[in-house]
């Protein structure tokens, strides 16, 4: 019983020296400084805006996401490839001729795929 509340007093005690000692919030975090001529500030979106870019956000979200997985599957053949045959495929048809891509996966609507044999990178790129 006795250790018990020794163990107890020694656990307060340690807790309380563990403490660390608070200072104002003025003192640790000064004022920023106001907003000089050349760089003035900048207007907050509206409501309207905010639920707009949200919306188109979450419209393009899902195929931006399949966008990102394809050239990551492309990526990971490419590597095989290399790893495979000691040189990148000279173009990604290549790489489904040699079945380390079962066919090229579609390409969102005004994009194109671009692949460079010397680095072996693959991008997806505006038309």
């Amino acid at each position: 019983m006795i250790t018990r509340l020794v163990v107890a007093v020694v656990i307060v005690f340690a807790a309380a020296g563990c403490v660390e000692e608070r200072k104002p919030a003025s003192a640790t975090n000064p004022a920023p400084p106001p907003p000089t001529k050349e760089a003035p500030a900048k207007e907050a979106p509206s409501a309207g805006e905010i639920v707009h870019d949200y919306a188109k956000n979450l419209s393009t979200a899902p195929a931006r996401a399949a966008a990102l997985i394809d050239i990551a599957s492309i990526d990971k053949a490419v590597g095989a490839f290399q790893a495979m045959e000691g040189r990148n495929p000279k173009s990604l048809e290549e790489l489904v001729s040699m079945r380390y891509l079962p066919q090229l996966p579609p390409v969102p609507q005004g994009k194109r795929l671009s692949y460079d044999p010397a680095s072996g990178k693959v991008e997806l790129v505006a038309k």
